[in-house]
């Protein structure tokens, strides 16, 4: 499993903002230059370095990376069963291409993006054979709840 952010990065010794998602607002940006200024000027915790801090720490994008290999075939069917779940419950918003994909074989890969306001999020599964798109997910939806041993018909 490879868990990633993708929100920022350092390049040369030079802070740069830059987000895979949006080019940063005026104010973001404005308060990431003042915040580079006062940490020249030897203040570390001015209120502009602690907004532009708080604004870069944001999880915006995660990326998921899942290898296998020589499945069990009860690991199968949970992953089928949880997949025909994830369809059911979010077919309104689920579009999936599946005619001439060729990703790589063995490999799962989920990225989950958070827009802006941080009220939706857009997620991609993309396996072997297929790639699925879920649109515009509130952030404020209770989260999945799903019992894994009626998924496996697994008496408790």
């Amino acid at each position: 499993q490879n868990l990633s952010n993708a929100d920022s990065s350092e390049q040369d010794g030079e802070e740069q903002l830059t987000t895979s998602e949006e080019k940063p607002t005026h104010q973001e940006w404005n308060s990431f230059k003042t915040c580079l200024k006062d940490r020249r000027d030897g203040l570390m915790y001015s209120p502009a370095c602690r907004l532009a801090v708080e604004d870069r720490s944001l999880l915006r994008q995660l990326d998921i990376d899942i290898v296998h290999l020589n499945l069990p075939s009860w690991m199968e069917g949970l992953a089928t069963s949880l997949k025909r779940y994830i369809c059911f419950t979010s077919f309104d918003r689920l579009s999936v291409d599946d005619i001439d994909v060729r990703n790589e074989e063995n490999k799962v890969r989920i990225q989950a993006v958070l827009n802006k306001n941080q009220d939706h999020m857009n997620v991609s599964i993309n396996t072997p054979h297929e790639n699925a798109q879920i649109s515009h997910i509130p952030t404020h939806q209770p989260k999945i709840k799903m019992d894994f041993f009626s998924l496996l018909n697994i008496p408790l």
